[in-house]
């Protein structure tokens, strides 16, 4: 504590010094810096440690075909395939979405293993790689991809060169960003056209703030990489999260989607089709824990090796994780 009283005087020294008034110094003041250890943990999660039940386990999703030990298909409808990697700890789910003249990987996991021989089984047509957000456990085979897209924001253009676009440390979870080579920027609201089969690029800052999902208007399916998902705890904390930004992006998304769609997110220990509904639940949520009413309960992220106080927000079909000092 001796620490943090000094570091205090020299504040106030400062300020006398600069002539600015301080803000008076209150002993939470010290447990500040704590409140970071939340991502922290939020990155040793995301640095690639896998959890392995046994090979094509059976009971992972019914009707899912195990390509190999590692990926499991399903086929949401003739144009939509989900990709599942139920063997890694996180559970990923990155999607295949085809048009007539091309398609989408919308995410490609954490590049435990190639997923390409997959798309390559599934369809013969160009395929573009898009990320939903840059967290290492999502763009881990973008680098074996020719064509890539990125959302077109100030926070990506900021550090991309010559189209080369590199991800920040904490834009990324891990250390070593990869570059990227991008071909197409994508800009918020643009309508991507697949031959047959259009997409709205919607941004939804809150898990992240370059997250984006994408819309299919005709389907009512929305892929919301990790904005929400069906497999357990959505993280309000990881670096760069915004409870608010999190609440304004799930309102926009309940005034646009119509009451049948389907939403597909990017983690899943089964089948990841969420309803409407579970976004209702969401905003609810972040709603409680904006206002100060919402209850929770303390818990620990990740549940093991070097676990770290967080709170657990329980919503109805979701929980959301946030800091332990908000």
């Amino acid at each position: 504590m001796a620490f943090w009283r000094r570091a205090a005087q020299l504040r106030r020294w400062r300020s006398a010094l600069l002539g600015a008034a301080e803000p008076p110094v209150r002993w939470t003041d010290s447990l500040k810096p704590f409140a970071l250890l939340p991502s922290l943990g939020f990155l040793v999660a995301l640095a690639g440690c896998s959890s392995y039940p046994p090979p094509t386990d059976p009971s992972y999703w019914d009707g899912a075909t195990w390509v190999d030990d590692w990926f499991a298909v399903v086929q949401l409808d003739e144009m939509t395939w989900a990709i599942g990697e139920p063997r890694y700890l996180r559970k990923n789910v990155s999607y295949l979405i085809t048009g007539s003249s091309r398609a989408i990987l919308f995410d490609s996991g954490p590049g435990e293993r190639d997923i390409t021989p997959v798309i390559a089984s599934l369809t013969r047509l160009p395929v573009i790689h898009a990320f939903s957000h840059c967290h290492s456990d999502h763009i881990g085979n973008i680098h074996r991809f020719a064509q890539v897209a990125a959302i077109d924001l100030p926070s990506t253009r900021d550090h991309a060169e010559s189209e080369v676009f590199r991800p920040t440390v904490s834009q990324y979870t891990w250390i070593f960003p990869p570059r990227i080579t991008v071909t197409e920027w994508w800009r918020p609201g643009q309508t991507i056209d697949l031959g047959g089969r259009n997409l709205l690029v919607v941004h939804v800052p809150g898990h992240t703030p370059e997250s984006i999902a994408l819309f299919d208007r005709e389907r009512s399916e929305l892929f919301t990489g990790d904005l929400i998902y069906a497999r357990g705890d959505l993280f309000a904390m990881s670096p760069g999260s915004s409870l608010r930004e999190y609440l304004d992006s799930t309102q926009r998304l309940l005034l646009m989607l119509p009451p049948s769609t389907v939403i597909l997110g990017a983690h899943a220990a089964g089948d990841p089709r969420l309803s409407r509904d579970a976004l209702v639940d969401l905003e609810r949520g972040l709603h409680g824990i904006l206002d100060g009413t919402a209850a929770w309960r303390p818990g620990w992220y990740p549940p093991w090796i070097f676990p770290l106080p967080v709170r657990r927000y329980p919503s109805g079909r979701v929980v959301i994780l946030t800091h332990l000092l908000l």
